[in-house]
């Protein structure tokens, strides 16, 4: 069996082989300050990734935060995307940090946040939160890697739906979402080989050697493919490196939440 493909058994022959699911993780646009919405140039940074974007074939759909800067950058991205079928794009809770159905972050954690905001810029309260890795910084705020279980669970939910569509379907999902959000999936998920092999070979922490934060309008992608054979394989490309990602260790991460951590 080739390296990065696990073997997958599926519900029928006409079911699951040859799909192909790519899921990008978008950063929103521009916006007017921390809290703020999307600038005019963040708007139009918008409009011209929706005229760059290609779809893998017709079928595009959409999710955005409660943000509404994440919202009005989907709906600039969509409304330019050449394609026939643009399903309705919805919301979805698990593309922001600090849900506010949740608020999984204390009052003093995120005023901590906010000051080295204030003090420096995003890129060191961004730091000082991914440092905590699989800690929390206290009871109330939730650590890195249970942020990072959110966005897994979601992509988990994608490697399952591979068995469900038809032969030698393919789709697209974008998902407009935010710095703090990205971040701590992609520290738990391929920050090992970053360690090893860093983006910015200078760096001391770890989102230094990832090359500093996500920027506006950029974007992870996720690959998740199937073959004649019933083989999956799921792939995660970044600033220009793809990395090949163990889907056992793609659900560990999505299940942390639910079988509990130490966190004390």
């Amino acid at each position: 069996m080739k390296e990065g493909l696990e073997q997958k058994s599926f519900e029928s022959k006409e079911n699951g082989r040859n799909v192909h699911i790519r899921a990008k993780f978008v950063r929103h646009g521009e916006k007017s300050s921390f809290d703020g919405d999307l600038t005019e140039k963040g708007v139009e940074g918008a409009k011209k990734y929706g005229r760059e974007f290609e779809p893998l074939k017709d079928r595009v759909k959409g999710f955005y935060s409660h943000i509404k800067r994440s919202k009005d950058t989907l709906e600039n991205i969509t409304q330019e995307i050449d394609t026939e079928k643009k399903y309705k794009s919805r919301p979805r809770n698990d593309l922001i940090l600090n849900d506010p159905g949740e608020m999984p972050w204390s009052e003093d954690s995120l005023r901590k946040y906010k000051e080295l905001v204030k003090a420096g810029d995003e890129s060191a309260a961004l730091d000082w939160y991914l440092s905590y890795g699989d800690r929390r910084p206290d009871a109330e705020t939730i650590s890195p890697k249970e942020a990072a279980a959110r966005l897994a669970g979601l992509i988990e939910k994608y490697v399952r739906m591979v068995s469900k569509l038809k032969n030698g379907s393919s789709v697209d999902f974008v998902h407009i979402s935010h710095s703090g959000t990205i971040e701590p999936f992609l520290q738990q998920v391929i920050g090992n080989e970053i360690e090893q092999n860093p983006i910015a070979p200078d760096g001391k922490t770890f989102l230094e050697k990832l090359g500093g934060m996500i920027n506006f309008l950029e974007e992870f992608e996720v690959d998740i493919k199937t073959d004649e054979n019933d083989n999956l394989a799921v792939e995660l490309t970044f600033r220009g490196r793809k990395f090949s990602i163990d889907h056992a260790k793609l659900k560990e991460i999505s299940l942390y939440n639910e079988n509990g951590n130490d966190n004390e």
